[in-house]
């Protein structure tokens, strides 16, 4: 049996998408058979490695092996200098975790997003695979450091982070993010009109929901369409829930849910929105969305800024694009992609399974 290793310096569990992304890798590798065992730090007050907790929050396969670690620094427990303390403590978890953490074999694969995790197991001779999702000075800097292993290999999820990089090792490839199949049932019925998925704030800031607020009690004609938004912390959505003008009753804010009611929300939806502030470079330039891979698996059709990484997402010649924060623009787009059936696609290719599958064919390479 082979094993996987999967080490992050994520947090959990979490209702990030890439906490979501992380164990859905897990539980993919785990159906083909694998080993897979997680090693992540204890960080967060609300961090937890019991695989109960975890099943609770993620529909986590209990065969995976979970083993949360020690982690005496300062990034989680004190908020002054946020990106300083995040920097330097997980430099400081991950030097002290590759010294102590397990014991590695050349014989088992590696996975991680943390760029200093990667270079000790690629400096160790490990079969590794870097996964990256956005630009820093600092990851410049290691996959500089690391560009001469060739046993590391690296997952960008977009062209254009590719790109935003100086030097790479002669092993990559460019793996959007994947929808996980399992979570999807047959629906029959479509009551609501459009829907926003996701976290309400990104790093701390505005994801512009304002915006989507303020289109949809503004707009004369939007004020007879329905938006569901699906996501938290519950004290932003109070303060969205304030922006709405007048008696309008056309906003529901359903809080966040866990997988599969998300799914069921998502399911039951005509169109998908994807909405980010430009003030992000990650937004504007990099991400690949996991809901937006959700709303294509449900057969919605999607309405989404304007942005470069929206343009290189797989099916991208079908999404409803609209100008950054002009209401009469993103009410047109919203209109037509309700009036238009959604344009049909090979689901497989987007889906987890597909994407592990991908990840497999490159440690074997």
């Amino acid at each position: 049996m082979k094993t996987l290793n999967y080490i992050t310096y994520q947090s959990f569990p979490a209702s990030t998408a890439n906490s979501l992304q992380t164990v859905s890798h897990l539980n993919h590798f785990s159906l083909k058979g694998w080993r897979v065992r997680l090693f992540f730090p204890l960080r967060e007050k609300d961090s937890s490695d019991d695989i109960n907790e975890l099943s609770n929050s993620y529909q986590i396969d209990k065969n995976i092996e979970v083993k949360g670690i020690k982690h005496p620094y300062p990034f989680g427990k004190i908020k002054l200098l946020e990106k300083f303390m995040y920097s330097i403590s997980h430099y400081l978890w991950c030097r002290s975790f590759m010294k102590k953490g397990i014991n590695f074999s050349s014989d088992e694969y590696y996975m991680t997003r943390s760029d200093w995790i990667a270079y000790y197991l690629g400096k160790a001779g490990n079969n590794v695979i870097f996964e990256i999702h956005n630009y820093s000075k600092t990851r410049n800097y290691v996959l500089r450091k690391i560009s001469k292993f060739k046993n590391v290999k690296l997952i960008f999820l977009t062209e254009g982070l590719k790109d935003s990089f100086s030097n790479l090792p002669s092993k990559f490839e460019i793996i959007p993010s994947g929808v996980d199949e399992s979570l999807f049932e047959e629906v029959s019925i479509r009551n609501l009109d459009t829907i926003f998925v996701g976290n309400l704030k990104r790093f701390g800031q505005s994801r512009n929901i304002d915006f989507l607020i303020k289109a949809f009690s503004e707009s004369t004609k939007l004020k007879k369409i329905k938006l569901t938004v699906v996501g938290g912390p519950e004290e932003e959505i109070i303060r969205l829930q304030k922006l709405i003008s007048g008696d309008n009753d056309n906003i529901d804010f359903v809080g966040s849910l866990d997988r599969k009611e998300t799914i069921s929300y998502i399911q039951r939806a005509k169109v998908g929105i994807l909405i980010n502030s430009s003030i992000s470079i990650h937004s504007l330039k990099y991400t690949s969305p996991l809901k937006y891979f959700e709303y294509l698996y449900a057969d919605l059709n999607i309405v989404a800024v304007d942005f470069q990484s929206h343009h290189e997402l797989p099916e991208s010649e079908n999404i409803y694009y609209y100008k950054e924060n002009d209401i009469l623009d993103f009410s047109e787009k919203i209109i037509r992609a309700l009036e238009n059936e959604p344009k049909l696609i090979d689901k497989t290719k987007i889906t987890m399974s597909m994407r592990v599958e991908q990840i497999i064919n490159m440690f074997n390479t």
